[in-house]
């Protein structure tokens, strides 16, 4: 049985200063005298040597800004703590020999264009003796999930790794774009610092689709002929599950009764509360349960002309205020996604 114990590797702010190295090679330019006199070739520069991306290096505490592979695309990234060991939900435990280690970020969109991704995808951890272990599916709640940002907006969660019980981690990566990307922000994060890399930000870009309770967001699907009109009708907090269902200790369930209507030319059919998710006044996202609360969305057949009424579910904390309702058609994979704001 493993211990309940959390050992909190703080992260306090001492200004250590960090940033990004450049290394720079130089050619030696002194030629050897060979066959007839003849001198050795001098070599090209090293600036016209290609070279290849250099990390930016921070400390635990520390923010690194990361830029995308598409135009516009920029994150700033602050690795907040780490939980070593950390606990997860009810129904999840470490393989035999392991533990969980949270890393806790929080991602803001510093660019000007929407920022859609599964970080963790992006995320790994090497140890002390230089092995490297990627991120598992996310275990330590609140998950950092799949979030998608409009320009300005932020998002606060956990990584979770299984490392073996003896490891020590030493440094945190992530890449964007599922670990894609040309950049990698590198995190010592055995040390603590308050130190800013490139805090640059930049404004505008386009938001996503935003209303409120009882509004309407006409949203396009992943192909052609996919548009549906999406209304989220009322929110009950808390609700009541069905007979046999109750939400875990220390949670409530948050029923969000939405209307999906086909206004496009072709069939639509999916599971949409994959594609659900809530944020709350701390940046916290969490993603739809399987529903709980009657009579639920399911997995709607909707031709055009027709429409589906139903309920997402989401097991929420117990004193978690929530401030926006996202939904993404296709499962999550479709480019638009539309907010609701909840009032917090």
């Amino acid at each position: 049985m493993r211990s309940t114990c959390l050992s909190l590797l703080v992260l306090g702010a001492l200004a250590a200063g960090c940033g990004s190295q450049t290394v720079t090679t130089t050619a030696d330019s002194t030629g050897a005298p060979g066959n007839g006199g003849a001198s050795t070739p001098t070599p090209p520069p090293a600036s016209s040597q290609p070279t290849p991306p250099t990390p930016a290096v921070a400390n635990v505490g520390s923010t690194i800004v990361l830029k995308g592979d598409n135009d516009g695309e920029q994150i700033t990234a602050t690795l907040l703590a780490v939980v070593d060991p950390a606990h997860a939900g009810s129904f999840f435990r470490p393989d035999k020999g392991k533990r969980f280690v949270g890393v806790q970020m929080k991602l803001t969109n510093s660019g000007t264009a929407v920022y859609s991704d599964s970080p963790s995808n992006g995320a790994a951890i090497i140890d002390k003796g230089d092995h490297q272990w990627q991120a598992d599916i996310g275990e330590i709640e609140p998950d950092l999930g799949s979030p998608k940002m409009a320009p300005g907006e932020s998002r606060v969660g956990f990584m979770t790794f299984e490392l073996p019980k003896g490891e020590k981690p030493a440094k945190f990566q992530l890449t964007l774009d599922s670990g894609f990307a040309d950049q990698t922000g590198e995190w010592q994060i055995d040390k603590t610092a308050g130190h800013a890399v490139d805090v640059s930000t930049s404004s505008g870009g386009t938001p996503l689709p935003s209303a409120k309770v009882g509004d309407a967001i006409t949203l396009q699907g992943y192909s052609s002929g996919e548009k549906m009109k999406v209304t989220v009708l009322k929110v009950v907090d808390p609700a009541s599950g069905g007979q046999y269902m109750t939400p875990e200790s220390g949670k409530r369930f948050v029923g969000i009764e939405i209307k999906l209507a086909n206004v496009g030319t072709k069939n639509y059919s999916d599971s949409p509360s994959n594609g659900a998710s809530v944020v709350d006044v701390k940046d916290h996202e969490l993603q739809a349960d399987i529903g709980e609360v009657e009579p639920d969305i399911g997995s709607p057949k909707i031709v055009p002309g027709d429409a589906r009424v139903g309920f997402l579910t989401f097991q929420v904390p117990k004193g978690m205020h929530l401030r926006t309702f996202q939904f993404t058609l296709d499962s999550g994979f479709a480019d638009q996604t539309g907010e609701w704001s909840l009032g917090g």
